[in-house]
């Protein structure tokens, strides 16, 4: 340590405890600024309806620390039972989201990449009548001959 004129050793010992100390409440204010993972979860489930599955893969690509992977499953099955995570809730609202774009083959598709249990599946896709599916067609080829007739 270089001593500064008019200063003290013990002071600048001082200052260097100062310093340090207030780097490390940064440091924990930080760490606790980041939520936690039911913290996340919760964030996540608010802005939208998730099946468990992606929501399990969406939180495992963000880094999880050791021993966090059984605590997440904890918390979806938690959730799970609350039925705040719905496979059957998430599987009608992406029917509803698609339904005037896509037939039933694409959305289940879909829903299967999801995760979605394959009687979630049925049953939401079921809700599609054929008439949906045929209109859906018709349209696709409607739109597609209009597009061709303008060029």
């Amino acid at each position: 340590m270089v001593l500064k004129p008019g200063r003290s050793s013990e002071s600048d010992a001082n200052d260097e405890l100062k310093r340090a100390a207030q780097l490390t409440l940064r440091a924990d204010a930080r760490e606790a600024a980041l939520p936690s993972l039911r913290g996340r979860v919760l964030r996540l489930l608010a802005r939208r309806d998730w099946s468990c599955a992606a929501l399990r893969e969406r939180l495992q690509s963000q880094s999880l620390e050791a021993g966090e992977t059984e605590k997440l499953e904890a918390i979806l099955d938690e959730f799970t039972e609350r039925g705040w995570i719905s496979d059957a809730r998430y599987a009608e609202a992406v029917v509803r989201q698609r339904k005037d774009r896509y037939g039933k083959a694409a959305i289940a598709r879909r829903l299967k990449q999801a995760g979605v249990a394959e009687a979630a599946i049925n049953e939401a896709v079921g809700t599609l009548d054929a008439d949906h599916e045929f209109q859906t067609r018709s349209e696709e080829h409607t739109s597609e001959l209009q597009s061709r007739e303008t060029i």
